[in-house]
């Protein structure tokens, strides 16, 4: 059984390719590029998403953007647009490497005081297995990060991870993680990547039937990045539906 749901993260930035693709099933955007935004714009996107919308805190971004950093009134602000748009699916800001594992839980219940709804808690491998398995007992819904920033030195000390939370009715989402040629194996409920816009790396992908394969382009000729990002995007969404679908035995 595969039942895999990948989520295409950025599609604020391809926003007329998705909705010529007729949307996508399942999307994540960062709220640092959504706050400030008019209603109009961020319904806009909100059209673009078939079943899931999931909203990353972009606290990261935030930080290193050069913008002065008061997390009250970020997390403030995105306490304000989950509850005015009735986000039911949103990550904390994860900032653990950053301002520690107090202060992050701080914030964490701060945004789950004002919206009256749990988060997604983001768990890294610092952290510990004893840490792991207190947000398993405490959530239903985690994500995995560092997995694109390579801390995980070997990725296959999450399966245990994951199959632990899938033994206790918990689902799992990996961050940034979309490699199509072992995907199956890791056992995660979602996934999120920005790998679909490969056209901005002059990629092509085509779907096969169960897998994404990269096409060669011709290097003799420029690569029209609008009919190519449209033509990646109906290529992952075809793969995408093929990964959720069960099987059946």
């Amino acid at each position: 059984m595969i039942d895999l749901k990948i989520y295409f993260a950025g599609i604020e930035g391809r926003i007329k390719q998705v909705e010529r693709a007729g949307g996508v099933d399942y999307a994540l955007t960062s709220f640092f590029y959504l706050r400030g935004q008019a209603v109009s714009r961020v319904n806009e996107l909100k059209r673009l998403v078939n079943k899931s919308w999931l909203i990353d805190s972009g606290a990261f971004t935030f930080m290193n953007s050069g913008d002065e950093v008061d997390w009250d009134k970020y997390i403030d602000d995105y306490v304000d647009f989950i509850n005015e748009y009735n986000i039911e699916l949103f990550i904390e800001l994860d900032l653990y490497s950053i301002i520690g594992i107090e202060n992050t839980e701080k914030l964490r219940k701060r945004l789950e005081l004002k919206t009256g709804k749990k988060c997604i808690p983001v768990f890294h491998p610092e952290l510990g297995v004893g840490y792991y398995k207190r947000m398993v007992e405490a959530y239903n819904y985690i994500a995995i990060g560092g997995i694109v920033v390579g801390k995980w030195k070997d990725e296959n000390q999450m399966i245990p991870l994951i199959n632990y939370a899938k033994r206790k009715g918990v689902k799992v989402h990996g961050l940034g993680f979309t490699r199509t040629s072992n995907l199956n194996r890791f056992g995660f409920y979602s996934v999120d990547s920005t790998s679909w816009m490969a056209d901005r790396f002059g990629k092509l992908y085509i779907f096969n039937g169960r897998n994404l394969q990269q096409i060669k382009k011709n290097t003799q000729k420029k690569l029209d990045w609008k009919k190519a990002s449209f033509y990646n995007v109906t290529q992952w969404k075809k793969y995408a539906e093929y990964m959720e679908k069960k099987n059946e035995s």
